[in-house]
């Protein structure tokens, strides 16, 4: 996943809508459960702002543009 971020191969082979659909499935089994997230939580809010920049049907590397936006800068090589 990391060497598509950092080449930009945003076409989706798994779509981040996708992969969103699935952590919040995994979040809300952990709720029920009262399994604590310590990552999962922080990924989800970086979907979140993700499929707000229309990112949704891209690949779910590309994630990475989202730091990418932050930092107006292009980390990818």
């Amino acid at each position: 996943m990391a060497n598509k971020a950092f080449k930009g191969e945003f076409e989706a082979t798994f779509a981040l809508d996708l992969a969103h659909k699935d952590l919040r499935l995994a979040l809300d089994m952990a709720d029920e459960l009262g399994v604590p997230g310590f990552i999962a939580p922080q990924v989800m809010n970086l979907m979140r702002v993700a499929r707000g920049m229309g990112l949704g049907g891209s690949d779910s590397c590309s994630i990475i543009r989202v730091y990418e936006n932050t930092l107006n800068e292009e980390v990818r090589a």
